[in-house]
């Protein structure tokens, strides 16, 4: 699940994506770049933009480094531009990952050096920060080594293999409702090791365009659904409106009052007696009516007849449950 997802509205359509070997100051080495990585909405890899691969024109983006600005206070060293207005197809998916140069031949860097070191998603018109994460925030897996030691087959004097690690910062993509076209954003902030993952980008890539298809099929069934529910109450409709009318008619040929015409309809006899009736004792629904008229609440109606009335409480003491089971009989 991600750790929070948004769409970006208010005509925000350039976006960057940027890393920072330390936001406040130049690293002796440089060590993390960010990539985008672009999937069509069948869930093909169409394209990537990072320091080889610096432009896409199918999909306007491009990657800049060496960015420092000496005025500002908080730097970053590299970024990719994304002009998502650009992008028109719903399911395009972007992918935003950071990843580590090999400086495995250059000069160590000073212990805590990259402590600062950050990446986020930004607002590239005001610099208004999307999401964010410092690097060193993101647990490692436990089992991490840098470099994966030669084997005993391999030469002895063998550098190893570098265990490239891989930030999942997040996914944009571009999905249509009623015609709209939008892009939202999803945060993750995890990383991956290579000796885990031969292929991270294209495993994620496949877990998204299956979870879009998914999502996509249920939509469609819940859309279809929807509409033979519709379709359904509106032929019971047309069928009840097509009955009453056969039946108004035929109602016309015999003389009589139809029986859809409400103000033909007889009216139903109200179970309350009138105010000013006069009410006749000897006539049991009259007299049905006098009592509810004059009594509100139900009542026990005789014969009830009485037991032990010449005992004591001692001799026969009172329980009112029983009392009541046996007026009521139940």
């Amino acid at each position: 699940m991600p750790y929070f997802h948004c769409e970006l509205t208010g005509g925000l359509n350039r976006v960057c994506f940027s890393t920072a070997d330390d936001p406040f100051q130049k690293a002796s080495i440089s060590k993390y770049f960010p990539e985008a990585i672009i999937f069509s909405p069948e869930g093909e890899l169409v394209g990537r933009v990072n320091p080889e691969t610096k432009r896409n024109e199918k999909y306007p983006m491009h990657y800049s480094e060496d960015i420092r600005d000496p005025v500002l206070k908080i730097n970053d060293d590299r970024k990719i531009h994304l002009a998502l207005g650009g992008i028109k197809e719903p399911g395009t998916m972007i992918m935003l990952v950071v990843k580590n140069f090999d400086n495995r031949n250059k000069t160590p860097p000073s212990e805590g050096e990259f402590d600062r070191a950050w990446f986020r998603l930004y607002n590239e018109d005001t610099n208004q920060t999307i999401d964010y994460s410092l690097i060193k925030n993101i647990d490692l897996p436990e089992d991490y080594q840098e470099v994966i030691p030669p084997t005993d087959e391999e030469d002895e004097n063998a550098q190893g293999t570098l265990n490239a690690l891989t930030y999942f910062h997040g996914i944009l993509y571009l999905e249509n409702k009623n015609g709209v076209n939008k892009w939202v954003f999803e945060s993750y902030k995890h990383v991956f090791q290579a000796k885990d993952y031969e292929d991270i980008e294209k495993t994620l890539g496949e877990i998204y365009i299956n979870s879009f298809n998914e999502n996509q099929l249920r939509e469609s069934q819940l859309n279809e659904t929807k509409n033979t529910l519709k379709k359904s109450i509106e032929d019971k409709r047309q069928q009840a409106l097509e009955a009453a009318k056969k039946a108004k008619a035929k109602n016309k040929k015999k003389g009589g009052k139809p029986e859809d015409d409400p103000e033909l309809e007889e009216q139903p006899k109200s179970e309350h007696p009138l105010k000013d009736e006069e009410f006749d004792l000897f006539l049991p629904s009259s007299f049905q009516r006098a009592l509810a008229h004059q009594i509100k609440r139900p009542f026990i109606f005789g014969p009830v007849e009485f037991i032990g009335l010449n005992l004591s409480e001692e001799e026969m003491a009172f329980e009112a449950e029983d009392q009541r089971d046996r007026v009521t009989g139940q």
